[in-house]
């Protein structure tokens, strides 16, 4: 892809964001992923949702819990079929010709990237107000990260490509900046805060764990990633234990 054309694509991403149109949310556990599907359908009764998952096996089990429950669900329809409804998809690509105005999109599964992630949210249709929601979980982030990790089929390049990608959702799902303006960061360029995200709306108190987040990271580079996190905290807390003494890995006193 052409400078020029990414670079058009990333002003279009941010102009799209910057209509105040779109409300970017986070979620993460404790929250019920079920309990905030029937929330938003109930918020948005009649209207068109998104719901993003990983596998048609994934989606195939979702459709059949909403529909006990007596909600309108279609999985990977064609555009031209799409109305008011609920749509459950593993592809955004299909809905870039929907002509209906999407009130809600949620991904229950994790996008492989941030990069991805935006292209979801361009994807959609919505002159009206639209809430998109990330819902992430940290476990299946490791989940990737070992899949990844595992795979034989593609070079050290390809898996660290991949791991970056991982990493800068992860780093959006956690940051305290408004989700806007971290989206505009990781395109490389600024904008003014949203006040409507879920950061910009969070009224409680934050901690600074920078600090040991870059040690807990620091950690599991040097460790490469061959402890679990009941390991790396045994680790850092200077454990005595012998597994960990017999592998060297007493470098936390």
């Amino acid at each position: 892809m052409s400078t020029n054309k990414m670079n058009s694509q990333n002003s279009s991403i941010i102009q799209k964001l910057s209509s105040q149109t779109i409300k970017l949310r986070v979620v993460q556990p404790p929250i019920n992923i079920k309990r905030l599907l029937i929330g938003y359908i109930d918020k948005y009764k009649g209207q068109a949702g998104i719901i993003c998952v990983r596998s048609a096996e994934e989606g195939n089990a979702l459709a059949t819990y909403l529909r006990a429950r007596h909600v309108n669900v279609a999985v990977s329809c064609a555009p031209d079929q799409m109305k008011d409804q609920i749509f459950i998809t593993t592809n955004l690509a299909n809905f870039r010709k929907c002509p209906v105005n999407v009130r809600f999109m949620i991904h229950i599964s994790s996008p492989k990237s941030l990069g991805e992630y935006l292209l979801d949210i361009r994807s959609v249709k919505n002159d009206l107000p639209c809430e998109v929601i990330l819902y992430f979980k940290q476990a299946n982030t490791k989940k990737q990260w070992w899949t990844i990790n595992k795979r034989i089929d593609i070079d050290n390049e390809e898996k660290i490509r991949q791991y970056n990608g991982l990493q800068s959702v992860a780093q959006y799902a956690n940051t305290s900046r408004c989700l806007r303006k971290e989206i505009a960061r990781y395109l490389g360029g600024d904008c003014h805060p949203c006040h409507q995200c879920s950061n910009c709306l969070y009224k409680g108190e934050l901690d600074d764990i920078t600090l040991e987040s870059q040690t807990l990271i620091a950690l599991v580079k040097l460790t490469h990633g061959q402890y679990n996190k009941i390991s790396i905290a045994k680790i850092v807390t200077g454990s005595q234990n012998q597994r960990i003494l017999e592998n060297g890995a007493k470098i936390y006193e």
